[in-house]
């Protein structure tokens, strides 16, 4: 990520579970989503500062399996992201 004029890299420690991830999406919210072997991942910027959320196939259940490989948001519409999975979908 860039910011305070400086380029940083996001990683284990900002909540991102794995560093193969397989896909990142910047989504037109101001979010950043992650794909990975280890699940889904969405990062926010705001004024709150900082955060992530992560998801697995534990947490939620329409995520069929934590391996997640493709990331999709249509370019006009509604802010929803679609993702797939090594499994399904």
């Amino acid at each position: 990520r860039y910011g305070s004029g400086l380029w940083r890299n996001l990683g284990k420690s900002d909540g991102i579970p794995d560093d193969g991830l397989h896909g990142v999406l910047p989504a037109r919210d101001g979010s950043v989503w992650f794909a990975s072997s280890r699940g889904l991942v969405r990062w926010v910027r705001d004024e709150q500062g900082e955060r992530t959320s992560s998801f697995t196939s534990a947490d939620v259940q329409v995520l069929p399996s934590d391996d997640v490989r493709a990331l999709y948001q249509r370019p006009s519409g509604d802010e929803t992201v679609w993702f797939g999975t090594s499994t399904k979908g």
